[in-house]
């Protein structure tokens, strides 16, 4: 609760994070993977690792001035691009875990497929959409 920059942005921010949740426990019920413990803990830390994705995003809105697409558009040009490249480089990281013929590695490799493309997608296309539709002024 700290880290949100204004009252107003846990409006986007819990309503985010639990349609991540939801995305990601349909992503992982697709892929096959059960919910154990090992499938439960990926959850939980993919879940903290899309956060960043979110706060971002708004945090960077809320310091932008101007009428709600001119925040939008600064937000994702000088954001956008960052949150991109670290999405990119969690992906590539985790590229290697597909060769693995561990089931729990397997787990964590699709969790982390659907964390980095959710988190994406929500931050920089879902989320800014809705921030130039009705975000604070």
């Amino acid at each position: 609760m700290i880290f949100i920059p204004h009252w107003t942005a846990v409006f986007f921010v819990f309503p985010f994070i639990t349609f991540l949740y939801i995305d990601m426990l349909g992503f992982l019920y697709l892929s096959g993977v059960q919910i154990n413990a090992i499938s439960y803990i990926t959850l939980v830390m993919s879940i903290g690792l899309m956060v960043d994705f979110i706060m971002h995003i708004l945090l960077r809105y809320y310091e932008a001035k101007g009428t709600r697409e001119q925040r939008v558009v600064e937000t994702l040009s000088t954001m956008g691009a960052s949150i991109l490249v670290g999405a990119i480089s969690t992906f590539l990281g985790v590229m290697l875990l597909v060769f693995s013929t561990s089931a729990m590695i397997n787990n964590i490799f699709v969790a982390f497929i659907g964390l980095v493309t959710f988190g994406v997608l929500h931050g920089l296309i879902f989320l800014p959409t809705i921030l130039a539709m009705i975000g604070p002024e």
